[in-house]
């Protein structure tokens, strides 16, 4: 019995095993005659792939969860190296969902707001330092109040959006101011 077998394409005497079944060219020169005729054909491909999808959508989306399943490492390295190359869209797909998510607002809406407070946080006036202003909400109503510093948004959800509390706060910094003990040595 034959154990070798020439390819049609690179005219290479070669095992069986780096053939297909039934086919004239050995793997690799079939891969790239497949490759060279898709690359070709791409538009034929693109309708076959869809017509295809659109045919069999759930038994597709099936194999494709199956297929995950069993290949988490490859999944896992695909997506390493689609984040590597595209690292700035990925970052902007990410916030664009936060955003919506947590506060059903576009990227484009949190720009809008943030120039109608002309860059700045709404209590202090101050410009970010190098990270965003944060989306104070209210937690009961859900409706957007404004865009803060990280400091005053954290000062407002301790004292649980209570209006009391801060003026609370704001009454007891200026008793306490005329009315200290003593110095805080270092």
């Amino acid at each position: 019995m034959t154990t070798t077998k020439k390819c049609g394409k690179c005219k290479k005497l070669k095992s069986l095993n780096d053939f297909y079944t039934n086919q004239g060219y050995c793997k690799p020169c079939g891969k790239s005659v497949h490759d060279a005729w898709v690359l070709a054909n791409s538009e034929t491909v693109k309708a076959q792939t869809k017509n295809r999808y659109t045919t069999n959508k759930e038994e597709m989306k099936l194999a494709a969860k199956q297929w995950r399943k069993e290949n988490p490492e490859r999944v896992k390295a695909t997506a390493a190296a689609w984040y590597e190359k595209n690292t700035e869209r990925s970052k902007a797909i990410a916030r664009r969902a936060t955003l919506n998510k947590k506060y059903g607002l576009s990227p484009e809406e949190y720009e809008k707001l943030l120039r109608s407070q002309n860059g700045v946080c709404a209590i202090c006036g101050k410009a970010p330092n190098g990270i965003r202003l944060s989306i104070d909400h209210d937690h009961g109503t859900k409706k957007i109040r404004g865009l803060l510093c990280s400091n005053h948004n954290t000062a407002i959800g301790l004292c649980h959006d209570s209006p009391e509390e801060l003026l609370a706060c704001a009454t007891y910094l200026e008793r306490a101011g005329k009315n200290a003990l003593r110095a805080v040595s270092p």
